[in-house]
């Protein structure tokens, strides 16, 4: 039985079906010890090491980003990742909430209700919005 001693209680939430470091269900459970909290584990258990993000068939490390699309992913701890921000077909780099116009079309890197969206938008053609007009919505 392995025994890890911890200064402060901690609440794990793990599911262990994307865990491919794992060669076992985790069983653990904190348990008073002179008024430490310890982690048990059943005898050939392991806790794992590192947990990697996973999207569209690649693993990634946590700290590496990667492009799906036109959004920026950040791989953070425990296989979580984040969106940092967008690109444009052309390649250029956007941060959340940036407008940017080039030749004619609006890109629009911007969050609503907690999403990540970007979109691009004709502008300054007959029948479209002018250009102008967009650098104010976001």
């Amino acid at each position: 039985m392995l025994r890890i001693h911890i200064p402060a209680i901690i609440l794990l939430s793990i599911e262990s079906a994307s865990l491919a470091n794992l060669s076992t269900n985790i069983t653990a459970w904190l348990a008073p010890s002179r008024g430490t909290p310890t982690i048990i584990l059943r005898a050939n258990e392991m806790i794992p090491s590192t947990v990697h993000c996973q999207q569209s068939g690649k693993t990634y490390k946590e700290g590496e980003t990667w492009y799906t699309g036109h959004l920026l992913y950040k791989c953070m701890k425990f296989g979580a990742y984040t969106i940092l921000g967008c690109r444009t077909r052309k390649g250029r780099p956007m941060i959340i909430s940036e407008t940017y116009i080039d030749d004619f079309i609006v890109h629009q890197c911007f969050e609503e209700n907690s999403k990540i969206y970007y979109r691009e938008s004709p502008c300054d053609m007959p029948g479209q919005p002018l250009c102008g007009s967009f650098e104010q919505e976001l």
